[in-house]
């Protein structure tokens, strides 16, 4: 399965002061509030972008600097998935598990480099989001000439519905967050 979505989480925003801010952005990142969706979830504001905005996380530091708030931001983008978590306007963890999916990286020691790099950080994530680092750190893998490197038709853990090779896997992930909610993956044409 091919697909798309954008979804930002945020702690202790409301919708009202979100689309204040996001207004900015519309033009530039082709965001339609009418087609995006968005619930609270404990006192996180999740907000579901429309299908065709395209900012992957180049709109999440934007925002984590306008909202003076941290901001997960989690996307898929046809076979794969990842996330963004950032704070004032930086990365403070990046998880962008096919490197070689837009470029591939010839340099081994780059492309070392940019794994380490964006290979997620389970701790981080886990501190923030008051969750076990040892509940979440098996779906940060990376892939290798777009392949996971670690067995694909697994699980990342035994309780969960979706395998590693599986974009929905993004789902498992969210609820070990704490964020258990249907949302529909927009299909590629």
């Amino acid at each position: 399965m091919c697909g798309y979505i954008e979804i930002a989480i945020i702690k202790n925003y409301n919708i009202e002061d979100f689309y204040f801010i996001l207004e900015e952005f519309i033009e530039d990142y082709e965001i339609t509030f009418e087609k995006c969706k968005y619930k609270y979830i404990s006192n996180y504001l999740v907000f579901i972008f429309n299908q065709t905005s395209a900012s992957n996380y180049f709109l999440a530091k934007e925002l984590s600097e306008k909202l003076n708030s941290p901001i997960l931001y989690l996307f898929v983008i046809e076979d794969y998935w990842g996330y963004a978590f950032c704070e004032k306007g930086e990365i403070l963890d990046d998880f962008v598990p096919c490197l070689d999916y837009f470029e591939e990286i010839e340099d081994d020691e780059k492309r070392q480099e940019e794994i380490e790099k964006s290979c997620g950080n389970a701790e981080i994530i886990a501190n923030y989001f008051n969750v076990k680092k040892e509940n979440i750190e098996n779906y940060l893998q990376i892939m290798k000439d777009n392949e996971y490197i670690k067995e694909q038709n697994t699980k990342a853990y035994v309780s969960d519905t979706y395998k590693n090779n599986d974009i929905l896997q993004i789902k498992d992930f969210l609820r070990k967050l704490g964020f258990e909610f249907e949302f529909k993956i927009y299909e590629m044409e």
